[in-house]
């Protein structure tokens, strides 16, 4: 009965390195997911954005061809189309992942620190617009992920 188990704890612990959190697998799997969205993403962003032709061959009729790879990592725009890419690739991830809940605990319990008085009144409107920031403050970069990965 052992022998028959064997195979099967095995194989199920191959499969854990590559779906449990912080594992060298679970890295691999991710830095793969990266680089192939990276790169259909620059595809992409390389037809739109800069009129190139296609990268990849699937649904087009006209791609790069093989001339085209070769002279590819001196095109420019190639790399500005993969910078944006992974650009927006890092700033989907961030959002789309969060904080993790003791990072999230430990920036609420900072936070309650700083208490907010009142809108200041008869005060000249600089003072009302750093008061306004203070109320504000940390949110623009909160709402900047969102718009980007919406985006």
């Amino acid at each position: 009965m052992a022998l028959i188990s064997l195979p099967v704890i095995f194989i199920s612990h191959i499969i854990a390195q590559f779906v449990t959190p912080g594992t060298p697998g679970y890295k691999l799997v991710g830095a793969i997911g990266f680089w192939i969205g990276t790169l259909l993403s620059t595809d992409s962003i390389w037809q739109v954005l800069f009129q190139g032709k296609p990268i990849f061959p699937w649904f087009e009729q006209e791609r790069i061809g093989w001339i085209g790879w070769l002279q590819l990592p001196f095109n420019v725009l190639f790399w500005i189309s993969f910078g944006i890419s992974a650009l927006v690739q890092v700033m989907e991830a961030r959002t789309l992942r969060g904080k993790d809940p003791q990072t999230a605990k430990h920036e609420f319990e900072d936070s309650k620190q700083y208490t907010l008085g009142t809108k200041p009144t008869g005060n000249i409107d600089l003072t009302v617009a750093l008061w306004g920031d203070y109320k504000a403050a940390g949110m623009k970069e909160r709402h900047k992920g969102g718009a980007i990965s919406e985006a």
